[in-house]
């Protein structure tokens, strides 16, 4: 397996993590909605959300410029 593949199997392990905090959210999106969350809670999680996302996108962004 050469490096530039290695680099893209991480890029899509880390677009496929994304994607599960993804999902994450939008059910605590449903449960806020569905009121069984207070708006703290959901702000909490959103905020946590955020976080992941922007650090898995320097990831991938670093990532990329290897390529």
């Amino acid at each position: 397996m050469s490096k530039k593949d290695k680099i893209e199997d991480k890029i899509k392990d880390l677009n496929a993590t994304r994607a599960m905090y993804h999902r994450d959210l939008e059910e605590f999106e449903k449960k806020y909605k569905d009121k069984k969350i207070t708006k703290e809670e959901f702000e909490k999680h959103k905020e946590s959300y955020d976080k992941k996302r922007e650090k898995i996108r320097e990831k991938i962004h670093k990532l990329e410029g290897k390529l």
